[in-house]
Formats: C-alpha cells, structure tokens, sequence
C-alpha cells in the first residue's frame, strides 16, 4: 500500500536557488509521510527554499504542533516528541507503530531576527537555543540560520566574493609585474634616447648644422626597384581596409604560393635573390608591407598595429593563396609557403599560430616571438644596447636622427663593417642601398615603419600557441642587432620537430648576406630531407 494513498503521481520541481533539481513531496499532509520509510526531503531542505516552494504556508502556531509538540533543533524527532507534554513514544508502547512525524511549518522573517538567532525549540516548547516557543527548525540544520538565510547554502554572490578573494594576490602580482616592465622599458627608452641622441650630437659638431641637418629626396627609383627586372609588379586592393599593397610576383599564376615578407627599413627588393631562384617551381611574391616601399602608407600610429597587420596579410594569403584543388590548400582554405625576415618573421610566425589553417610551411629569419624577446630582455640587458627597438618608442627624435647627413644612421646599419652584410662578396652596391632610401626619403616615409615599433609594447594580444606546420629557423650567428643567445630560446615556442640552423660568419640580413646559402636550406626544408 502506497504510504501516500491519496497521491497517485509524484512531480519533480526545480526550486530558485536550489543548485539541483529537488524533489519536493505531494500536496498532502505532512503527517502522512512515515519518516522511517520513506523520509521527507523537505526536512533536509533550508528555510530559505522552504518560503521558495511554499509561499502559502500559514504562520506557526502551537495548536498546529498538536498538543505542544515541536521539534528540537539538534536532538531529532523522537527526543523531541518523548519529552513533549501530551503523550509521546514512552506511553505508547512497544507494540504500538511510531507516531507521525510532527509537520513542519515555515514562518515569516520577523524584523526582530538577527544574524545569531535560531529558529530551534528544546523540549515541551522551550527554546533550544535562541528561538522562541513554537519555531521549528528543519531537520538537517540544528540551530542555524533563520527563513532570511540561505540555510547554509553559498549564494551566487558569496561565491563570487570568495573568487575575488581567492584571486586579489594573483591580480596584485600581474599588476607589479606589468609595472616593473613598464618601468623597464621606460628606461629602456631614456637610456636609448641619450646614446643615440649624444651621437646625433657627434654628427652635428662633426659636420656643421648645415650638412648634418639635410637629407636628399630621391626623385627616380633605382634600377631594379621599379622595372621588372626580377618580377611582375602588381597592386592588391584589400577587402577590409580598403588598402592599396604593392606586390612582385614571379612564377606560374597556379604553382603552390611563396609568400615572402621584409622586415625594416628594407622593402620587397631585399628577396630579389629568393625571386629567381624559387620562381621554377612556387609562385613567389615578395610584399610591400603597409606603410613600406611602394604600398599605401594610411597616417596615425594606430593603423599599424600588430593585429591590422596579420589581417593585411591574411588577405593576402586568401585572395594570392595556393588554389583549391592544390596538394597544399584545403576546401575554402588555400595556403602558402610563408617567409619573414625581421619584422616580416615575426608577423609570419604569429600569424601561423593565429591562421595555421592559412600556412603549409613557416620560415622564420632572424625575427623573434614577441613575448620571448620581451622575457630575453629583461635578463639579458646586453639586448637593450643591441636594438633600436627602444629609440623608435619616442616621438620625432628617431625620424630625426635617421634622417640626419642624409640617412647616415641607416646607411651605417646596412653597410657598416659590424651592423652590415659580412659576405664582402655581397656588399650592397649604390643602387641597391638606394632602392631602400628611395621610399624612406619621402616627405613622412620614415613614420610609417617606425610606427611599426610604437605598437610593439602595446596591449595587443601575443598568440601563445606554438604553429602546428613544419618551421624553420634562420639566423645569423654575427647578427648585430638580435643576441645570438636568443634563437635556443625560441626553440619553446615551435613544435619538437621544427629546425634552427646558425649560419656561421652572417649577419642581421641575412637573404642578402648569404642567399646561396638561404636558397639551399629552404630547399631542402620544402622538399622534406632537412
């Protein structure tokens, strides 16, 4: 026989504020619910969800008690119903069923009620503890809380308080850390703006105000630069942006994509040695970043941030990408080889581990990861002394001294005997060094790619995933502006089987430095016996 005779179904609710689903008993009295059988779970519920499922529920009242029974708050139902007045277990007999269990009865907060009160009652209606006659406290909770409490139950504020706590040292770290690098920049900067600053001053004593003060503006463009001596210039209108990038593209229109990318103060012209020799088998492009060579150059320090940068060049890739039906591209994903040197080997390897649905093979020369550079630094102070990246944080002052005695700072970084190329074989001549003033020597051609820079140490997002394609690593074990301790360090940051080659006695350019033997390991990396 059912325990609930006049109850032929059973409903599962979900009460507010209850975590799970909490199954609460019939519409029927209380006292029909034998407790040794079949125990109620309204007993082990909290006042708070008792006014949620029974909002209706009339007051308490000692008659509703029966006779003055009541439940104590710690001692259970028995003890409380054998020293109830008016018959309990004791008179009864052993023969005789267990009475019912006394109803429970929900009440109304009262303003009276504080934090410490409780809502139990001792035996025959006295208080067991700080309730009054007559106030029941569910079973489960002796002695705790009162109807304006949870009951116990943490609420979804609490909780977030606790989280908050919980991480208030984690946030107070960060935020030191974030300070102390800033602060290590900043000085980094104060500290780069007095050593170039006092050799602008040499170069002013040096050649008189007049002569170190002017630059020359190239009217033509050098042979090579313009003409199609190693390729087919072209122009590419992206979609988002509405930018206007120069490309040169050598190879057949549907071999697999090369897509080669510069680094600074250098423009397409610098993989004229890669354009020929690749050009057999891929369709090799070298790109005119935004803001360099011949590509369109839109004002502000904000349109060259790192993230407008990586989306130019997706574009790119989407619309000169390998075609579908190629080994190498995917359905609605077409793919390239992709090639950086400098700041083109750090857009390409972010870029492979933001898109790698966009990359079949990453080669990285002398460029480093963001966030590896900026944590070699900071241990390594010897790279601060290395690296213009510093200087070109400050406003004016790096246009200004670039340009002094007609770009002698950069004609020094890209011939000098310790900052140039180290193959005397290679040397560039005066054209080639002119097809890299040409677009620098522009009214604001300088701000652009140095605008690269002023972004570097912003809040834009460094992608922490390592590039799932097969990379290989350059670099030139003479490279006078990256320490050579710096490419183990990237090892980290690239899958297990990715290659990192020192090439002995090159410098910081190196496709120009050593192309015979850039040309040879790329081959060798594309057709898998590296």
């Amino acid at each position: 026989m059912s325990p609930w005779p006049n109850v032929t179904t059973f409903q599962c609710h979900r009460v507010p504020m209850a975590p799970t689903p909490v199954l609460l008993c019939p519409p029927v009295p209380i006292s029909q619910c034998p407790p040794p059988l079949f125990p109620c779970p309204i007993a082990s519920m909290s006042p708070s969800l008792l006014l949620a499922a029974f909002p209706e529920a009339p007051p308490p009242s000692s008659p509703a008690l029966g006779g003055g029974q009541s439940v104590a708050g710690g001692g259970g139902a028995g003890r409380g119903r054998a020293r109830a007045g008016g018959g309990g277990a004791r008179r009864s007999g052993r023969g005789s069923p267990p009475p019912p269990p006394p109803p429970l009865v929900s009440r109304q907060p009262r303003d009276s009620d504080s934090p410490g009160d409780s809502d139990s009652t001792g035996p025959g209606g006295r208080p067991g503890g700080r309730g009054e006659p007559g106030e029941v406290t569910p079973r489960g909770h002796p002695g705790r809380g009162h109807p304006g409490d949870s009951g116990g139950d943490i609420g979804p504020a609490m909780l977030l308080s606790l989280c908050t706590a919980l991480l208030a040292p984690t946030r107070a770290l960060l935020a030191l850390q974030r300070l102390v690098a800033r602060l290590a920049v900043a000085a980094a900067v104060a500290a780069a703006g007095v050593v170039y600053g006092l050799w602008g001053l040499g170069v002013l004593l040096r050649r008189g105000p007049r002569r170190a003060l002017r630059w020359r503006v190239r009217a033509e463009p050098p042979p090579g630069l313009a003409d199609g001596t190693y390729g087919e210039h072209g122009h590419l209108r992206l979609k988002n942006s509405g930018l206007r990038l120069h490309y040169v593209a050598r190879g057949p229109p549907t071999a697999p994509l090369m897509l080669l990318l510069h680094g600074f103060p250098q423009n397409w012209f610098c993989w004229r040695h890669q354009l020929l020799e690749f050009s057999t088998r891929y369709r090799v492009v070298a790109l005119d970043l935004r803001g360099c060579g011949a590509s369109e150059k839109p004002p502000g320090k904000e349109s060259y941030r790192p993230e407008v940068l990586l989306e130019d060049i997706r574009e790119v890739i989407e619309v000169l990408g390998t075609p579908e039906g190629h080994a190498g591209a995917t359905a609605g994903h077409p793919k390239c080889i992709l090639v950086g040197h400098d700041w083109g080997g750090v857009l390409a390897w972010e870029l492979a581990a933001s898109h790698p649905d966009l990359v079949e093979k990453l080669v990285i020369i002398d460029a480093s990861h963001r966030a590896v550079f900026a944590r070699f630094s900071t241990w390594h102070p010897s790279q601060f002394l290395l690296s213009y990246i510093f200087l070109f944080q400050l406003p004016l002052l790096p246009e200004l001294l670039l340009s002094m005695a007609d770009f002698e700072l950069l004609k020094t970084s890209l011939t000098g005997p310790r900052t140039g190329i180290q193959n005397p074989a290679r040397r560039l001549t005066e054209p080639e060094l002119e097809a890299y003033l040409y677009s620098l020597s522009q009214p604001g051609g300088l701000t652009p790619p140095i605008n690269y820079y002023r972004n570097l140490f912003g809040d834009a997002p460094v992608p922490r995933e390592r590039p799932p394609c097969p990379v290989l690593l350059l670099w030139g074990a003479r490279d006078a502006f990256l320490d050579a301790r710096l490419a183990p360090c990237l090892r980290h940051r690239m899958a297990p089987a990715a290659h990192l080659h020192l090439v002995p006695n090159a410098g910081h350019w190196l496709p120009e430095d050593q192309p015979d033997t850039v040309n040879r390991l790329l081959w060798d990396f594309l057709r898998g016996t590296e």
